[in-house]
Formats: C-alpha cells, sequence, structure tokens
C-alpha cells in the first residue's frame, strides 16, 4: 500500500486541526445567526414588521440576519424592537457575571469599554 496514508493520519494533521477549529467557530456562529431568525419567528414577526418598528428596512433586516459578526448596540436594537431586553453574561467556571454594557465608567461621561459587572454565584 505505497503511497497511501490512512484517513486518520491525514485527519489528525495541524492544517486539518486549524480547519476544523475555523468550521466549528463558524458553526456556533450560524447557531447564534439562526437563533436571531427564530427568535423573530417564534415571536411571529416579519422582517418587514420588524423593520417598520425599527424604523429601518427589510433588507437591512435580512442582513442582520445573515451576518457573522453583529454589534452589540445592533443586537440590543433588533432584541428592543421585537420587544426584548438584552442580556450579556460572562460565563466562568465559578461565577456568572451580567455585563451592565450601558453603564458608564467613573468619572467619565461615556466609556464604550466600561461596564459595570454583577456578578452571580453558580451553583
Amino acid at each position: 500500500m505505497s503511497g497511501h496514508r490512512k484517513w486518520s493520519a491525514i485527519r489528525v494533521s495541524n492544517g486539518d486541526r486549524e480547519r476544523q477549529a475555523l468550521v466549528e467557530q463558524e458553526a456556533r456562529l450560524t447557531d447564534v445567526l439562526l437563533s436571531l431568525f427564530q427568535m423573530r419567528e417564534r415571536r411571529g414577526v416579519s422582517q418587514e414588521e420588524l423593520a417598520r418598528i425599527w424604523d429601518t428596512s427589510q433588507p437591512n433586516v435580512s442582513k442582520i440576519e445573515r451576518q457573522s459578526d453583529v454589534l452589540v448596540s445592533t443586537l440590543r436594537r433588533y432584541v428592543e424592537a421585537l420587544g426584548g431586553r438584552l442580556e450579556v453574561q460572562a460565563v466562568f467556571p465559578e461565577e456568572r457575571v451580567v455585563l451592565d454594557l450601558d453603564a458608564h465608567a467613573p468619572g467619565q461621561e461615556y466609556a464604550h469599554a466600561g461596564a459595570k459587572a454583577v456578578a452571580e454565584a453558580t451553583s
């Protein structure tokens, strides 16, 4: 069997590991994007209705639902247009931290990266 390699040997090469990591990352992003679409659908709202509530266009709503990277501010407006409130959590082994992305950093009028965190012990 000269010139042939087992599939298991080919599959575990570094290039394949990197490629697999990219595929897995894309799958996670796709899950998030599907959930935007599914969240809107579960609320019984069409893209046209959401666009009207949000004061944007239907193609813009469609574009956001298909994007692989969405700004938190865009996601917040999307959720609020559906009647919800966006919450962001950082999950650590010992705790969950709810981030208040609207909080102002002390001594500053507005801090883009300043987030007030409220820790919740995980059980």
